[in-house]
């Protein structure tokens, strides 16, 4: 009897992450962003004027190194709002430097704070911004081009009904690292499962380093920023508080990439996780159910795979039905990868795939972690 069940729970895993990829993920293999073309670039303006968006709170070198690329986007009428949370280094002093050269950045100074919570100091960067369409990023992020603003905000201008683009931010590559390369896997599996289900008509969070709004759903919703039990989710709650399965976009184009910088050892990379893996408990309950079906299944299949091949049970059945499922995962994902310029993580693809059950284990307890950390 126990035999069985081993058995038909592995089925079952396997049927159900074989339904996610072909009927939820592979949408984003097919998935064509919109993309002005160069000769639009050159023949009309963008219609609407961007508030992009900045924390920062202890960003000196960042701030130094990277808010030159976003100062000087190509784009006709912008602002960038950069709120400096109670700062200790010399973040206060570059920005006074380069709003000398920069009349469109503007930065809000805020002191004597007891926490740092970014959330508190997104809201108050939005409620200093002066127009309507939002755009938000971290203070460690370079975009890929300096059509990033022209990406983002064409998804909107296009579409009247649309309220909101999630955008896509990849982790820079250093080689000669497995935590680099699980890191930027780890990015690409959260991207291919909020972009796939906002593509499959289950749209549930976007990614703070590269989130566009309009300011109008910031004052629909600002309750949700003085929600103390809220700590974080700026990007994720807040996004899962008003999408709709028809008010948003999603832009994938590589010219509207968020590049940033990962982190460089294992800890910190953990300490990163279990801030953002703690909100999920607070996402809609349909939300919870799809995504905890996803991992389950993911984890399920794994260890039953090994239990049933460690006891010698139908090795060559779960032998055809993990190389099936192996198969189907390097179809989809050669696509999905390319999109993200992250082809070369399909030949580690085996390895990754099988780190997440060990990643699910040891994140398993943040989903019961409320954080208060600034970032």
């Amino acid at each position: 009897m126990f035999f069985q069940i081993l058995f038909y729970v592995f089925l079952i895993s396997a049927i159900i992450q074989i339904g996610y990829w072909l009927l939820v993920f592979s949408r984003i293999a097919f998935y064509k962003s919109y993309q002005p073309s160069a000769i639009s670039y050159q023949q009309t303006s963008p219609k609407e004027k961007v508030s992009v968006v900045i924390c920062a709170h202890n960003e000196e070198k960042n701030i130094a190194e990277y808010l030159p690329y976003i100062l000087e986007q190509d784009y006709p009428i912008f602002e960038v709002v950069v709120v400096n949370d109670d700062s200790k280094d010399k973040t206060l002093e570059v920005l006074t430097e380069f709003q000398k050269v920069y009349q469109h950045l503007k930065f809000i100074n805020i002191c004597d704070k007891q926490t740092h919570v970014k959330k508190a100091a997104l809201a108050e960067g939005i409620r200093n911004t002066q127009y309507e369409l939002l755009l938000l990023t971290d203070a460690d992020c370079q975009p890929a081009t300096k059509n990033w603003i022209r990406e983002m905000s064409a998804h909107i201008s296009e579409s009247p009904q649309t309220e909101i683009v999630l955008g896509y931010g990849p982790y820079k590559k250093y080689p000669h690292s497995f935590l680099n390369l699980f890191i930027r896997y780890e990015t690409v599996w959260t991207a291919i499962q909020y972009i796939g289900f906002a593509l499959a008509g289950f749209p549930y969070m976007g990614v703070g380093r590269n989130l566009m709004y309009r300011k109008i759903n910031f004052e629909k919703n600002k309750n949700f920023f003085s929600k103390s039990k809220l700590i974080s989710g700026d990007d994720d709650l807040f996004v899962n508080n008003f999408i709709t399965n028809n008010n948003f976009s999603v832009c994938i184009c590589k010219d509207s990439f968020m590049w940033s910088e990962p982190k460089k050892n294992w800890k910190s990379f953990f300490l990163q996780k279990i801030r953002h893996l703690s909100t999920g408990t607070s996402y809609k309950t349909g939300h919870k159910i799809l995504l905890g079906l996803l991992s389950t299944s993911h984890f399920l299949f794994f260890v039953t795979a090994l239990c049933l091949s460690l006891l010698k049970i139908s090795t060559i059945f779960v032998t055809i039905i993990y190389v099936a499922r192996l198969l189907v995962l390097f179809i989809i994902c050669e696509r999905i990868f390319e999109k993200f310029s992250e082809k070369k993580l399909l030949l580690w693809l085996p390895i990754l795939d099988f780190a997440l059950v060990i990643y699910y284990i040891i994140m398993l307890p943040s989903l019961f972690i409320k954080t208060k950390n600034w970032k």
